[in-house]
């Protein structure tokens, strides 16, 4: 089982990020969707170790937020598991 302080915890760095005008890459966030539809073992090795898709996940999530994020290179074309909807 993941932490259970992970949500407080992101809950946390966001507040700093906000108070501090920081850039914020917000893994947490981009994991959440997978973790609310039993996905999670997709993207982690273990308990708390991401996995090749998990790594892929935090690259696509670090690209995205600096705005440099690019389906059309090779890096935007390796898959990533997509959770259903709920």
């Amino acid at each position: 089982e993941r932490a259970p302080f992970l949500p407080d915890y992101a809950c946390a760095v966001r507040e700093v990020a906000a108070k501090t005008n920081a850039v914020i890459v917000d893994h947490f966030n981009a994991w959440e969707s997978f973790e609310k539809n039993a996905w999670i073992p997709y993207l982690l090795s273990d308990a708390i170790h991401p996995n090749e898709c998990g790594h892929r996940l935090m690259n696509k999530t670090l690209l995205q937020t600096l705005d440099t994020w690019d389906e059309k290179t090779l890096t935007g074309k390796l898959l990533i598991p997509s959770p259903p909807e709920p």
